[in-house]
Parts: structure tokens; sequence; C-alpha cells
């Protein structure tokens, strides 16, 4: 197998690259955790445990890789290093960096997976293509991530067969998960788009700023800044090397932070739905119809919003009184496509809901 090298110096270059930005992504992921626990915690309910318990995870497993980066960057720069260096650190480190890679897409994807079902209405088809579509795709990058530990076996074995093996198979991960997004980030955003022009018809005025609101709903539910980072390290691909990772070049770069890219859409998709519900207060007045965007059901009774009369497009969990906090549930996170059929029917626009 003819691999090609780089000097050490280029190596190290290569690495302080990769940790600057990995750092630079990574404080700006860490404000975005911290702000969608913040958000969740406030909340009460299963739905909001589970989202602020994915938070964590997903936070956990971006620590683990951004650890790993770490450590590569640090042994890099021994200059003399020991004989087993490549069985002690090497091998574990590049394993680890490719695992909490594959299982911070599978995390992001499939909250993007479930944002998909909800708003496609929770039939089955909008549940279970998704999630084999994701389900699919992670395999695969677990199955390139375990041929590392090939090389204790036979280290000739590993260079000869396993290695390119291993590299084509990441690319192939790389592509799949871009494909995946590329999917759900577009019907996502098609989805949006289309109810907010025909809910255009029930408003005369403030078009601009349901437009506004309409794009930034549409950013954030459809994860495109995940999409944005995919893009980049697929077109990093197709450099000379780019899906060889020992060559140290753009291609390694890319896939060292995309990861990051994965936790900063999840924790957009979660403060988004909590601070959106945060906005709401219930009064008990007679029933009220939001005049902002949705793609379920209509708003609960009696509720209003604060501040802007005409709010944007919210996938958000509706205020529930308060003799139903404890049992809320997933079923509170959204209500039925039917119920806003039902509205635009009377001549009303659908209502927000969560």
């Amino acid at each position: 197998m003819n691999i090609p090298l780089q000097t050490p110096f280029e190596n190290l270059s290569t690495m302080a690259v990769v940790f600057c930005t990995l750092s630079a992504l990574f404080g700006v992921y860490f404000v975005l955790v911290a702000i969608a626990v913040w958000a969740t915690y406030r909340r009460v309910g299963k739905a909001w445990n589970r989202l602020r318990a994915i938070t964590v995870v997903l936070f956990l497993v971006l620590c683990a890789h951004y650890s790993a980066r770490a450590l590569t960057f640090a042994r890099a720069r021994i200059e003399n290093p020991p004989a087993d260096e490549e069985a002690a650190w090497t091998v574990p480190l590049v394993f680890l960096g490719a695992l909490t890679s594959t299982l911070a897409a599978c995390i992001s994807d499939g909250l993007l997976a479930w944002r998909f079902y909800v708003i496609y209405g929770r039939t089955k088809l909008a549940m279970y293509l998704p999630a084999l579509m994701v389900t699919i795709t992670a395999l695969l990058g677990l199955s390139g991530d375990f041929q590392q530990f090939t090389i204790y076996k036979s280290v000739d074995l590993y260079n000869n067969r396993f290695a390119m093996l291993t590299y084509d198979v990441n690319a192939a991960w790389g592509w799949c998960t871009f494909s995946v997004n590329t999917i759900l980030t577009a019907s996502i955003i098609g989805r949006i788009v289309w109810l907010a022009r025909g809910a255009n018809a029930h408003h005369a005025g403030g078009t601009g700023h349901r437009q506004y609101n309409v794009i930034v709903e549409a950013i954030v539910e459809s994860a495109l800044v995940t999409w944005f980072g995919l893009l980049f390290y697929e077109i990093a691909s197709f450099a000379p090397t780019g899906h060889i990772t020992t060559a140290f070049n753009i291609g390694y770069v890319m896939v060292c932070i995309t990861p990051v890219y994965f936790g900063i859409s999840q924790c957009l998709i979660t403060a988004r739905l909590a601070l959106t519900t945060l906005d709401d207060t219930v009064s008990h007045g007679a029933p009220q119809f939001s005049s902002c965007y949705s793609t379920r059901g209509a708003v609960h009774a009696g509720a209003r919003t604060r501040g802007s009369a005409m709010p944007g497009m919210t996938f958000k969990v509706p205020e529930l009184e308060k003799s139903q906090l404890d049992s809320s549930d997933d079923s509170t996170l959204d209500a039925s496509l039917k119920t806003a059929s039902s509205s635009e029917e009377h001549g009303k626009a659908p209502g927000c809901a969560v």
C-alpha cells in the first residue's frame, strides 16, 4: 500500500490548525450547550427531560472527541516517541476520534429525524424511513471505526488490507451522512416554506416579518449548520488524499472538526424549542388563535404571546395547565396536523404548537 507521508513538522502544523479550529468551534458549542440546558431545565415534563439528556450525552461525546484530538496534538509534539507509541496512543486515539464522530452524527441525525417525524405529522413513513437511514449510516460508521483494532492482530495485515478499506468505509460513511442530512434538511425546509406560503393567504399584513421568521425557523429546524459542515467535509474529501487520514491535509482537518457541527445544530434546535415556549404566557380569558405559522394544531386555549404580535413559525411544546404539567410526556410536544387542517377549513391560520 502506498500512502503518502509528510514530514513530522508538516504533520504537527496540520494538527495545530486542527486543534485551534476545533477549540474555537468547541467554545461556541459550549456556550450553546449552556443555553440549551438552562432553557430546558426551566421546562417540566418527560419530553424536556429527554431533550436535556440528549444535550448532555452529546456534550460528553464531543468532550471525548475534543480530548482525543488534543491528546493527538500533544503526542505529535514529542520529538522522540517511544517504540510502542502507535499501539499505546496512536491507534486508541484514532479509534476514539472516529467513534465519537460516528456517535455524534447518530445522535444529531436522530434528533433531526425526530423533527422530521414531528413536522410531517407523526406518520409511520415519517418515522421509519429516517430512522432506517440513520441506523444504516451509524452501522456503516461503526464498522469502519472498529476495523482500527485489526492492527493489534497483525500490523502487516492491517497495512496491506484493512487500512485503505477503513479509509474507504469512513469516506462512504461521510457521504451517507451527507446524503441523509441533505434529504432530511431539504424535506424540512420544503415543508416549512410550503406551509408558510399557505398561511400567508390568511394574513394581509406583516409579510416581511413572517418571511424573516420562516427563514430563521427553517435554518434551525433543518439543521442547516450541520449540512454546511458536511458539505465542506465532502468537498475536502476530493483532495488528492482527502479521504486518507494519515495524509494530514484538508480532509483530515474537516473530519476532525465536523462532529462539532452536529452538536451546534442539536443545541440550536433544543434551545429554540425551549426558549420559544418560554415566551408564551397563559391567560384565562377567551380562547385566542395566534397568527404564527404552524404545521400542527391550534394554540392552547387562552394562550397568548409576549412581545411581537406575530411570532414566527413555532414547532414547540404548547403551554399546559398547571395540573397537567406533572403528567406531560412526548404527546405534549406537538398537536396533530388534523387540527391545523381543520383550522384552515374554518378560515383560520394554523395555530402555534410546539
